[in-house]
């Protein structure tokens, strides 16, 4: 886990607060790789810090709101990368105290920055901009991506969005989510409008944008998401509930929530929900949410500040236990497994061959498949191509990481000829590996004495 900690040893409010950068090892068990944990919790759905492991500062530079990301490469050495209080990007080597950061000079102040877990992209966006930059390691390419929000409009026109700020990698880098502010038509008429914070999702491979809270009005504000760490199916966010304010005019406190959102299954879940003062800086602590290698668990900053910890089941859904990280006066408690991780999706279509036998023309069968996805990243099907007299009932549809959906594959044959049939179903996917060819044999044969045999099947031909 990469963490902030104030250089004056107390968190005050983490927009003026100047931080550094530091480093430990955490895990979800009472014995970490062999070292035995701090805490002494006995409970194995506890987050667990390995103090003695701890290394830093990381940073020459202070950071001030920034958030950390962390990457490992094929080599093996993990980096962490922030923005500075130069408006630069710095690159540490986590296992290092004594290594120069890496630094890329920009002449504007870059606002945030996130580099994808496996180190080929780096994703960031310059102070009061909308517009994101996304550079390709491997391909020494730079993209510049305006976000203009969702649109309303036949003409495709998006919103007036002004200001894109947090930004985050799925594991695999294909997917880069983030928070924006737009400017909506204001419910009072001496107002021109009112800015509200939302979270959207660009596919770098596709250069398409996605909105999965389009119709978020004045009142809620959502920040700080990250994608899940397998899969990438999932956002965890934090939000603010300003609707009491609105309504009867008490701007003493605010609800906030830490809130997971499945976007395959478009299901909205609470992690953590709790009563934010106004009076003070304490709201201005509470967010960051991250979630934990394997999606065991999500993390977050509470408003005293502590990282906090849910743990998750295997249903990605929340468990009976909690546990709080055991120093308080830290924030933005980033997970990340300190390995270089093989990202992919595989896809698979079993039974990959079908004989059918001998049908009388006219006739059909049916038979169910059962398509799957062993690999631990989403992926997403296309498209659907078959022969004449095949049909199916699988469309283009989103299979996550490590889940099957079953589908029927019907051959009718009416309308074929007579003999011997040999036919397929392609499936056209994202997927990085793997094959979803279906062949289908059958034999399309005539019934000459009408008792509902084939001929290539029935000893009796004539019915005599």
């Amino acid at each position: 886990m990469v963490d902030l900690r104030p250089r004056d040893g107390s968190v005050n409010d983490p927009r003026d607060d100047v931080f550094d950068l530091y480093a430990v090892k955490v895990c979800v068990t009472t014995d970490c790789s062999g070292i035995r944990n701090d805490s002494g919790s006995s409970l194995n759905q506890e987050l667990t810090v390995v103090e003695s492991t701890r290394v830093g500062p990381l940073n020459d530079t202070p950071l001030a709101k920034s958030i950390p990301s962390v990457a490992t490469g094929e080599d093996g050495l993990t980096f962490a990368f922030y923005v500075a209080t130069d408006g630069n990007i710095y690159g540490s080597l986590v296992s290092q105290n004594d290594f120069v950061p890496l630094k890329l000079d920009f002449d504007q102040n870059v606002a945030r920055a996130a580099v994808s877990r496996d180190f080929s992209r780096l994703a960031f966006v310059f102070e009061n901009s909308r517009d994101i930059y996304i550079y390709s390691f491997g391909q020494q390419t730079l993209e510049f991506i305006p976000v203009t929000g969702v649109s309303f409009s036949q003409d495709g026109g998006g919103e007036n969005v002004d200001v894109v700020d947090a930004v985050a990698f799925s594991a695999d880098s294909d997917q880069l989510v983030f928070d924006y502010r737009v400017c909506r038509p204001s419910y009072l008429s001496n107002d021109n409008c009112d800015y509200v914070w939302s979270i959207g999702l660009y596919d770098v491979d596709k250069r398409s944008f996605d909105y999965p809270f389009p119709n978020l009005q004045q009142g809620i504000d959502l920040g700080f998401p990250r994608l899940s760490s397998i899969g990438g199916e999932r956002i965890v966010f934090q939000a603010f509930v300003y609707e009491d304010c609105l309504n009867d005019g008490d701007c003493s406190s605010i609800v906030g929530a830490i809130l997971q959102y499945d976007y395959f299954s478009d299901e909205l879940s609470v992690i953590e929900v709790t009563t934010l003062s106004l009076i003070g800086p304490a709201a201005r602590k509470f967010g960051w949410p991250d979630y934990f290698a394997g999606d065991t668990g999500v993390t977050w900053s509470s408003s005293y500040p502590e990282v906090m910890y849910q743990a998750l089941d295997e249903n990605f859904e929340v468990a009976p236990s909690a546990s709080a990280y055991w120093e308080r006066e830290n924030v933005a408690g980033m997970i990340h497994r300190a390995a270089y991780l093989g990202v992919y999706s595989e896809i698979s279509v079993s039974p990959q061959s079908q004989q059918l036998g001998a049908l009388i023309r006219g006739q059909s069968k049916t038979r169910t498949l059962t398509i799957e996805n062993r690999g631990n990243q989403g992926l997403e099907i296309t498209g659907v191509n078959t022969s004449d007299g095949i049909q199916t009932t699988l469309g283009n549809i989103l299979l996550p990481a490590g889940s099957s959906e079953e589908f029927e594959v019907t051959l009718d044959s009416k309308g074929l000829r007579y003999g011997e049939y040999s036919g397929f179903l392609q499936i056209s996917s994202n997927a990085d590996r793997g094959n979803a060819d279906l062949a289908v044999v059958a034999i399309v044969d005539r019934d000459t004495d009408g008792d509902g045999i084939p001929n290539s099947t029935d000893r009796d031909d004539d019915n005599d």
